[in-house]
């Protein structure tokens, strides 16, 4: 009996697994494709047929076909991590992925850095922050490390920002060898 209910929960463990791969696949794959996730006003997105149409959600509704019970996982009425939050949880922890495999490629290396300053469409100061280093084997990287919200633009508050950058990305002063502003 105790064998028999160990199997059960190992096989209904296993789909549910499968299921959670299978979201997290797609946000990626809709995030490498630079797609929307979700419709343009979330409140307000287009109802079909009672569903959310949004790529994301149009997207698992395709991979249903070959993920068994993802179509029974998406039926849930709640905890199916499908929300904008878990999404952009999700996300978040992806770009964090990629800029730790990008300071873990410049670490020890000279480098450079660009920075730009813009004001975006809500009129809120970014500054762009981006990495140009050379591998092992010569080939030349530029790496777009992030925007980061500047409350002022003057130099005081955009060196502070760069240097605030470069120490949570354990870049050091010494290895940087050129820089463009």
């Amino acid at each position: 009996m105790w064998a028999k209910n160990c199997t059960a929960l190992s096989e209904e463990r296993a789909k549910k697994r499968n299921c959670v791969y299978a979201i997290l696949f797609t946000i990626r794959f809709l995030a490498r494709q630079e797609l929307p996730l979700r419709g343009r006003y979330q409140d307000d997105c287009v109802e079909n047929s009672g569903e959310i149409d949004s790529n994301f959600i149009q997207t698992l509704k395709l991979r249903t076909d070959e993920v068994p019970n993802l179509d029974i996982w998406m039926k849930r009425s709640q905890d199916h991590f499908t929300s904008p939050d878990v999404q952009n949880e999700l996300l978040q922890m992806m770009a964090l992925t990629v800029i730790r495999r990008i300071t873990a490629s410049v670490a020890g290396k000279k480098f450079a850095v660009m920075v730009d300053e813009t004001t975006d469409v809500s009129n809120c100061e970014q500054l762009v922050f981006c990495v140009r280093f050379v591998d092992d084997e010569l080939n030349p990287h530029e790496e777009f490390v992030g925007l980061h919200n500047m409350e002022t633009t003057t130099a005081l508050s955009i060196t502070k920002t760069i240097e605030d950058i470069m120490c949570r990305l354990s870049l050091t002063i010494e290895n940087c060898c050129g820089h463009c502003y």
